[in-house]
């Protein structure tokens, strides 16, 4: 099988890290590669960064498609495109945040969800189109996510 991993940003500063994480869990039959948007915003903060992100996210997918790629991962907790890549193409669009949300129901009576900032209320959306009473509260951190890669 050969899967494409998309980053929905335009920049590649967690590329290697995620080639790496999805490589542990592969198959060793399987082949990953991972990218990210040629164009759009470095992160995800709000839903306007989404809407800039969305047409070359939808871009990519189809590339991946033509270029014979058997399936394709969003690399967005908040399943940004899921549906509309699976409208878009013939093979198998996923997004790690819907089945994130789903192992977590199996597991966990009470669930959070801890975000990057005070955007908080478009995770909780998302959640209601989820549809589980289980998740209870969405917390931010208040930090941007390209603070999360400000390491000591």
């Amino acid at each position: 099988m050969k899967m494409k991993v998309i980053v929905p940003v335009a920049t590649s500063a967690w590329n290697d890290e995620i080639g790496t994480l999805c490589s542990t869990v592969a198959s060793s039959l399987t082949t990953i590669d991972v990218s990210n948007i040629d164009k759009g915003p470095t992160s995800l903060e709000c839903e306007y960064d989404e809407a800039m992100a969305a047409p070359h996210l939808m871009a990519s997918l189809k590339t991946a498609e033509c270029q014979g790629y058997d399936a394709a991962l969003i690399y967005c907790f908040g399943n940004l495109g899921l549906l509309a890549g699976k409208e878009l193409l013939r093979i198998p669009v996923l997004a790690i945040g819907e089945p994130a949300m789903a192992v977590a129901t199996t597991i966990g009576e009470r669930i959070g969800i801890i975000s990057t900032l005070h955007y908080a209320r478009r995770n909780r959306r998302r959640v209601q189109l989820f549809g589980s009473s289980k998740i209870v509260r969405v917390s931010p951190l208040s930090i941007p996510v390209m603070g999360l890669t400000d390491r000591p």
